[in-house]
């Protein structure tokens, strides 16, 4: 018996180097099942991060709601991190790289302090008026 890696049905593996962060990202597709029959069709795309995780689960998922007409038919698009093949090493540098990119530093956290600030202030706007008490 030859052994071979697992394939999601109908998913393509790209692999992207960024230029914003100079890592290797790699970026998962699963096309629906009719994607081929209607080329012309705009399709809803699902996207989601930890691809090298959760892409077969997320695809699975969106393919059989849709069967069952739960939901529309969808590109997946998983955005992961292109690693080695040593499972535990792989997964060691999947998970130092994740908390690397959502870990926020201190350029960030100013940016996030003002986006927060500028938030306040929308929702101080926003608020309703408070309405008078009524009589009993």
């Amino acid at each position: 018996m030859t052994k071979r890696e697992a394939v999601i049905e109908g998913s393509e593996v790209h692999i992207l180097q960024s230029e914003l962060t100079g890592k290797t990202y790699r970026l998962s597709v699963a096309l629906p099942y009719d994607y081929h029959d209607e080329p012309d069709k705009k399709w809803p795309v699902v996207y989601h991060l930890d691809g090298n995780t959760y892409f077969g689960m997320i695809t699975e998922i969106v393919r059989s709601m849709a069967w069952c007409g739960m939901t529309r038919d969808a590109i997946v698009a998983g955005i992961g991190y292109a690693t080695g093949t040593i499972m535990r090493e792989a997964w060691h540098d999947r998970l130092t790289m994740r908390m690397h990119d959502l870990t926020p530093d201190r350029d960030r956290e100013r940016e996030n302090r003002a986006m927060e600030e500028w938030n306040g202030r929308l929702k101080l706007r926003r608020r309703p008026k408070p309405r008078p008490a009524r009589g009993r």
